[in-house]
């Protein structure tokens, strides 16, 4: 493919280089929890080193972890730009880890800076990568961000499911990295919903986590939620301390978002405190950021705040200042591509409620298949335990149809021949189900002249045959291999059916065809007969299991059910063409397996 060629270095590059350079990226990744700047630095030894020897994939690669870099540092333009750039260069399937990363960046830098509908879009594109290559932390990850989103809108319940199934995916593999991440917006969550005591657990799990990992970007948003539960407990001065603490850490670790968060928090706690400059100073610092990275939200927050502060200090037009912007920004957080947001929700909602629903089907398919095989085991021995009696029984009539010589009670005995050959043959097909369904498949080369002369020979009882008139034509290149158990039991039950509802009245003919398609692709089996037919009413019923669709002739009622299970088996379709009173062609195609 071309996009695979794009990606192939120009220059020889040893694999010992390609080794350093995977060992850098790696270490710049692992780097970002304790500094995202000496991380950017990594990665641009990597981009210098992959442009020596004009080595394109680490080219690439680079610009994707700097365009992640520049997001956490809340640089959003220069890596939406760097981004989107290189997300191009990841359009090949090989590279689905790779386009992941750029997705996830792309993501966040949207529902950071507000623009939740694309932020939405490009999350669960990558939700969908790193589920289809197991990249259970990368799940962890973008699940996180998922619920983020959720809570901007305040569905908190959503919200909160999210973000438990991200920490069930992190404790599922031990990382507990993962675990801390979710703990931050879980404790926000109850908090939110008036559960306090579990916020505040959650947000000191949190905190004990992020340091044990060494995490401290992870640890400033730990404290910042353990502050926000002391400030709705109205213990001031610890929600003061707390919060300050993780203004320290956001500054030192460049999180400008996190910083922005703080000042804003911080302006809301000395507002209630009725320290009216030191609220204004935190928040227009607040505001400045959100200027800068543009964040309607912090600044519909910020303004909402200094209005409350200038009506409170009776200053009239910087009031109405505040609350024009104040009502500006938060419009446009609203009518930002509300209608796109509220389809993506509904897409998400669709897609988890999906995905739950597939959990619990999983669950009830393994239930269902576990009695299924139950039933099949009884079914196959109560079946082989009435072989014994029915033998019994034939036993019998063919020691007293030589006794009896009344006509009247050789009629009723022949009569009770045909209900216990009936009876038999109805446990012979459910033995033959019951086989089918446990058969593993064993291939090897069918020998097709071999299986149809053994099968017509083994039909001479049948009333009728000595009539009928064989017409077989085998393509003899034709090399199939496939279980031959169950390659015999579609040609069983397909000349079978042709015998059983042959004609009286007119010379019975069974064609039986065995070929290949043009492309060699499929196996095509037809049975083609002049019989009594198959009414067009009764075409969709016929593989239904025990039903006929002539009571004028014997049968269980499970030839072509079983039939059709045979061919399902093998992969294969089954079409029927019949008339009634013309005759019937069924047609069986299978795949060639390799």
């Amino acid at each position: 493919m071309g996009q695979t060629q794009q990606l192939s270095p120009k220059a020889k590059i040893d694999q010992k280089t390609k080794e350093k350079i995977r060992g850098l990226v790696k270490t710049a990744y692992e780097t970002r929890i304790k500094d995202v700047n000496e991380s950017v630095l990594l990665i641009e030894k990597v981009k210098a080193l992959s442009l020596k020897y004009q080595y394109d994939y680490g080219i690439y690669i680079a610009d994707a972890y700097t365009g992640f870099f520049q997001m956490i540092l809340g640089n959003y333009q220069k890596s939406l730009k760097l981004s989107k750039d290189v997300l191009e260069k990841f359009e090949d399937k090989q590279f689905k880890a790779e386009r992941s990363l750029v997705l996830y960046t792309i993501g966040s830098i949207y529902y950071k800076s507000d623009n939740y509908h694309l932020g939405l879009k490009h999350l669960l594109e990558c939700l969908a990568l790193r589920r289809e290559i197991g990249d259970k932390l990368g799940e962890s990850q973008v699940l996180k961000a998922i619920g983020t989103i959720y809570e901007f809108f305040n569905d908190y319940e959503s919200a909160e499911e999210v973000y438990e199934r991200c920490f069930e995916v992190s404790r599922s593999i031990n990382d507990k990295l993962g675990e801390s991440n979710a703990c931050n917006p879980l404790s926000g969550i109850y908090l939110k919903r008036g559960k306090h005591k579990k916020a505040l657990k959650m947000a000191e799990r949190s905190i004990s986590l992020k340091e044990a990992a060494g995490d401290q970007r992870g640890l400033a948003f730990a404290y910042h939620a353990k502050a926000k539960v002391f400030f709705r407990l109205g213990e001031y001065r610890e929600s003061e301390q707390w919060f300050l603490r993780s203004l320290r850490l956001q500054k030192e670790m460049g999180e400008k978002l996190g910083v922005s968060m703080c000042e804003i928090k911080l302006g809301a706690l000395y507002y209630t405190l009725g320290y009216h400059d030191k609220a204004k100073s935190y928040l227009q610092k607040a505001i400045n950021i959100g200027k800068s990275t543009n964040s309607k939200l912090i600044l519909f927050k910020g303004f909402d705040l200094l209005y409350k502060i200038a009506k409170k200090e009776n200053n009239t037009h910087l009031a109405l200042e505040y609350l024009e912007k104040h009502l500006e920004n938060k419009e446009s957080v609203i009518n930002t591509g509300t209608g796109s947001i509220i389809k993506s929700l509904k897409a998400m909602s669709k897609i988890e409620m999906l995905q739950r629903e597939a959990r619990i089907i999983r669950e009830k398919n393994k239930d269902i298949e576990k009695k299924n095989t139950e039933l099949d085991t009884f079914v196959y021995r109560v079946s082989h335990d009435l072989r014994g009696p029915i033998a019994s029984l034939l036993g019998l009539y063919n020691i007293a149809k030589y006794d009896i010589k009344d006509p009247l009670s050789k009629k009723y005995l022949d009569m009770y021949h045909e209900q216990i050959m009936r009876l038999n043959n109805i446990i012979l097909d459910l033995i033959n189900l019951t086989r089918i369904k446990g058969w593993q498949a064993r291939k090897i080369k069918i020998e097709f002249p071999a299986i149809i002369k053994s099968i017509i020979e083994s039909f001479k009882y049948l009333p009728n045959f000595s009539k009928i008139k064989f017409e077989i034509d085998i393509d003899e290149a034709i090399v199939y291999h496939g279980d031959k158990s169950i390659v015999t039991t579609i040609f069983q039950n397909l000349i079978e059916n042709s015998i059983k509802y042959s004609r009286v009245d007119v010379l019975p003919m069974i064609q039986i065809a065995v070929a290949k398609d043009d492309h060699n692709n499929f196996l095509i089996i037809e049975v083609s007969d002049n019989g009594i037919g198959i009414g067009i009413d009764y075409h969709e019923r016929i593989f239904e299991m025990f039903f006929r669709a002539n009571d004028e002739k014997e049968g269980s009622g499970l030839g072509l059910y079983i039939l059709k299970y045979a061919v399902d088996k093998l992969k294969g379709k089954i079409t029927l063409s019949s008339e009634h009173g013309k005759g019937s062609t069924f047609s069986v195609i299978l795949p060639f397996e390799d």
